[in-house]
């Protein structure tokens, strides 16, 4: 499968609102995904396949941090490297040279995302009691060196 990564455009904002709407419990609003868009600490990417739009991952550059905030893969493209690819290209679009801290949060009910960060290298370094409505998150983080 071939897999292409690029930043996300204006057209690409039905599809990725498609799968937002179906995977995420808690989906983002198009008008989030404009925003993103046009954020200059924003980082806005999707995974296409030859069948299109498979996935997408977002993630914020802030001070020496990076802020994950999304990665979701249509249903079924998952656990076909799509998420992977798309957690790498963020981390070596972001990474410069020296050690950098790549943090998100995760819903504590997740285990799949949570076994998929491990796998990848992230660790659990704390817990926001009902950050979702229905959820606590799990906060983990990884060293890019």
């Amino acid at each position: 499968m071939m897999i292409l990564i690029r930043n996300a455009r204006t057209s690409d904002l039905d599809t990725v609102c498609s799968l937002e709407n179906e995977w995420m419990q808690s989906p983002w609003s198009r008008t989030g995904f404009e925003n993103e868009l046009s954020n200059s600490f924003s980082r806005f990417v999707v995974a296409e396949t030859e069948e299109g739009i498979a996935g997408y991952a977002v993630a914020w550059e802030v001070c020496d941090e990076i802020q994950l905030n999304r990665i979701v893969v249509r249903g079924d493209r998952r656990r076909r490297g799509l998420g992977r690819a798309l957690l790498d290209y963020i981390i070596l679009e972001l990474s410069p040279p020296g050690d950098r801290r790549v943090l998100l949060e995760v819903r504590a009910r997740n285990e799949a995302a949570r076994s998929f960060y491990r796998t990848a290298g992230f660790v659990e370094t704390g817990l926001r009691k009902q950050y979702y409505e229905d959820d606590d998150a799990v906060l983990m983080e990884r060293t890019i060196r």
